[in-house]
């Protein structure tokens, strides 16, 4: 079935102007929503299938196998994130990671469990095809996709239903007792989805930042609720904005004075996709690797727009970070700031603008600091009855969930990271510390269920746990005191774990480093004082705080596939743990660090220089003549 031509010219639109899409002008044309079976889900009143729905001009299966669907599915030979933890693989769905949710509580081969585990990060497809969860196409592309509807269905296991649960509210269904009901007024005589409700258009930003970030919305002030709101600022707190600071509804410190945008590139009216393309768009195309012939640094042959439109792919472009473990293989393939910035202008005011450009990241002076909230610390040594971790935030003065917490800017760390050919540079990082239960052989996160069988008794702390950590004496336990601050209460709850089957139970703790590319500032607020590094107390000095409450005897240690470096180190001061941070080894860094050749070799020099001038003052005095 050959596509309409309207669609042909609509997306050959957006694949030349990423940044004006569809509902500028031209628009997606109707489409008959199909269910499993091919039938219009009007007539069969079965859930929408996005395969038999866009598989006649789409080639669904291609974009399924992209890494976006496929959390690192089948990339088992990638380098591990902890070996010695048993991970499978490098993304999602080979790995756990601590600050995204609770401990495993089943077994790997539970597909059905897996699946409900990830609902809030997997958009369908790739491992969730032989379960029925296909990938879910109206999340990226409708305007208005019902997230809560649909990770309420993921979550309980009726995956089939999943699309359709993201078209909730458009108009084009409801929830009946019997359960979906497709609504006729929905559809068109013919049986189309009426366009106007289904509203189909190229993801924008808005929907990149619904799982990587946050947008404002038009004419409202920026907010989200801060209880919730770091798992949707992920670990970087950033905002990507052209709104104004001060004009958003966080309680932010001298908010009146920050008339700057959130994000510069939003203000200039770039979209995610502007850096972030589709491997195959045509628009700013490179050709990977794989089929690029060994000769050719580049391939000037792109698809032409009827190839993209058939099988775009999923496979977004990516930048190099240590957080990004899926997909190494792309790392690097998207546009940098060197790719459309100048960098002839630094070199009116920066000294050694060439040196400085080679060992520091764009990034480094112009995202000085960040704004909102992010996570420095996600401790698991004892979750509450409801199964929560104890999470500690940097950039807040007081508990995230009241009004009047004032939030501080915070400034980054800056850690040597490799960029491959091109060498390390410094790149702004929130680093963070993690803190789990392991045991077994090999060693594995003891699962949330086993530490709730061993720390609670009907929905409370059992009274020995209780008694050893309520340091206010009120009979219940706050979030700051689910805290193992001495041996006897590591050992305490070691013998619990024990007591249910844990086999070998410690605590470990590990390191996570969310490098930050986002929220990029300009002009006066780029980062210019050269004391900022260039001095013994600047970045490169710094004390960086990692947990305000670091459980007994654990010195976390950085993940396995990092690609950061931390050359300083890790000190513990009555539970506080912190990492004083210091110049990769070999680097030189004038007013920071010293080299003591050229010290010896100075004060060499003056040894020599003061002997010469008193050997030649001497041979003058002897030598000299009475008059």
């Amino acid at each position: 079935m050959r596509a309409p031509l309207a669609l042909w010219l609509a997306l050959l639109s957006s694949s030349l102007a990423p940044s004006t899409a569809w509902g500028q002008g031209l628009g997606h044309p109707p489409i008959a929503l199909r269910d499993a079976e091919g039938q219009s889900v009007l007539a069969s009143q079965r859930p929408v299938s996005t395969h038999q729905s866009c598989a006649p001009c789409h080639e669904v299966q291609a974009i399924a196998a992209g890494y976006h669907a496929q959390l690192g599915l089948g990339e088992g030979d990638a380098p591990r994130t902890r070996q010695e933890r048993g991970d499978a693989g490098p993304g999602l769905w080979g790995r756990w990671d601590p600050r995204l949710g609770a401990p495993p509580e089943r077994d790997a081969g539970d597909l059905g469990a897996r699946l409900r585990d990830l609902a809030s990060r997997h958009v369908g497809g790739g491992p969730g095809l032989p379960a029925g969860l296909e990938v879910d196409c109206f999340l990226c592309h409708t305007a208005r996709p019902n997230w809560g509807e649909r990770l309420q269905t993921v979550a309980s296991g009726r995956f089939a239903e999943a699309p359709s649960a993201t078209l909730l509210g458009s108009g084009l269904l409801e929830r009946a007792p019997a359960g979906l009901r497709w609504l006729p007024e929905g559809f068109t005589p013919e049986g189309l989805a009426r366009p106007e409700l289904l509203g189909l258009k190229p993801p924008q930003s808005e929907r990149c930042l619904a799982c990587h970030g946050l947008a404002a919305s038009p004419g409202e002030p920026m907010w989200t609720a801060l209880p919730a709101g770091p798992a949707a600022l992920g670990d970087e707190g950033f905002v990507f904005s052209a709104q104004r600071v001060a004009d958003s509804a966080f309680n932010l410190r001298d908010k009146d004075r920050q008339t700057q945008p959130w994000d510069v590139h939003a203000e200039r009216l770039l979209s995610c996709s502007d850096c972030h393309p589709p491997l195959n768009a045509p628009a700013g195309f490179r050709e990977g690797e794989a089929t690029r012939p060994a000769h050719l640094a580049d391939s000037p042959r792109a698809p032409s727009a009827a190839e993209f439109l058939r099988s775009p792919s999923h496979d977004f472009r990516k930048g190099r970070a240590s957080q990004g473990t899926a997909a190494r293989r792309l790392s690097g393939s998207m546009r940098s700031c060197r790719d459309c910035h100048a960098q002839a202008q630094h070199e009116a005011w920066l000294p050694r603008a060439s040196q400085h450009l080679a060992r520091l990241s764009c990034q480094a002076c112009h995202i000085p600091s960040v704004r909102l909230p992010a996570r420095r610390a996600t401790d698991w040594s004892v979750p509450s009855p409801e199964g929560a971790a104890r999470v500690e935030y940097r950039g807040a003065r007081g508990p995230l969930s009241a009004p009047e917490t004032l939030l501080e800017p915070w400034e980054p760390l800056l850690l040597p990271r490799d960029e491959g050919e091109a060498g390390e540079r410094l790149q702004p990082t929130n680093l963070q510390a993690a803190f789990y239960w392991v045991g077994g052989q090999p060693p594995a996160p003891v699962p949330l269920a086993r530490l709730r069988a061993a720390l609670h008794q009907e929905g409370a702390f059992r009274p020995e746990v209780l008694a050893s950590l309520d340091r206010d004496g009120d009979g219940a336990l706050s979030s700051a005191e689910r805290w193992l601050e001495t041996p006897a209460q590591v050992e305490l709850v070691a013998g619990l774990l024990r007591g249910v089957g844990v086999e070998s139970p410690r605590l470990t703790g590990e390191l996570l480093a969310q490098e930050l590319h986002h929220g990029v500032v300009s002009g006066p607020r780029v980062l210019r004082d050269c004391r900022a590094c260039h001095s013994p107390a600047g970045r490169l000095g710094s004390e960086w705080l990692l947990a305000e409450r670091a459980p007994a005897g654990v010195l976390p240690a950085l993940v396995g596939d990092a690609q950061v470096q931390l050359p300083g180190q890790l000190r513990r001061v009555e539970g506080r743990l912190s990492y004083r941070a210091a110049p990769a080894a070999g680097a030189h860094v004038f007013g920071r660090t010293r080299r003591p050749w050229i010290d010896r070799l100075g004060i060499g020099l003056l040894a020599l220089a003061l002997l010469g001038a008193l050997g030649h003052g001497g041979l003058r005095a002897l030598t000299r003549k009475s008059p």
